[in-house]
């Protein structure tokens, strides 16, 4: 596809939404169903990447930020914790940025295979646990 920024419509965004909503399904990704309605709704694949993770960064921070309102106003947070916290957004981030650097490698050269095995394999722990959990 070749579509930009400028193109993307209200179908668009609700479409990638609700398969994202469908992501609480062990071995489905909200990411890899972003991009698998991107590409079908003919995104070009840096645009289609981009959006993708813009939607997941926004989330993260959202909610990080929502735990952390609600930590403070039922009185569990303390201030002690508040550099550990940092900190572990911070190495997250990083870690975060370096795997987005692979992905980007395997979805600009049509390799997301890899991907697709590490969701299958996700999809058979979880439920593998969940029978053994009972």
């Amino acid at each position: 596809g070749q579509r930009e920024d400028r193109e993307v419509t209200l179908v668009d965004a609700l479409l990638i939404g609700l398969f994202r909503m469908l992501a609480i399904v062990p071995g489905l990704s909200s990411v890899g169903a972003s991009l698998c309605i991107g590409r079908a709704r003919g995104f070009s694949n840096r645009f289609n990447l981009r959006f993708t993770y813009l939607i997941t960064l926004i989330y993260e921070l959202t909610a990080f930020f929502y735990f952390l309102f609600l930590a403070m106003l039922r009185g569990s947070f303390a201030i002690s914790t508040l550099l550990p916290c940092v900190v572990t957004v911070m190495l997250s981030a990083v870690a975060g940025y370096f795997t987005l650097l692979y992905f980007r490698h395997l979805f600009m050269k049509n390799h997301l295979r890899f991907f697709l095995y590490y969701c299958i394999d996700a999809a058979a722990i979880a439920f593998i646990i969940s029978i053994l959990n009972g």
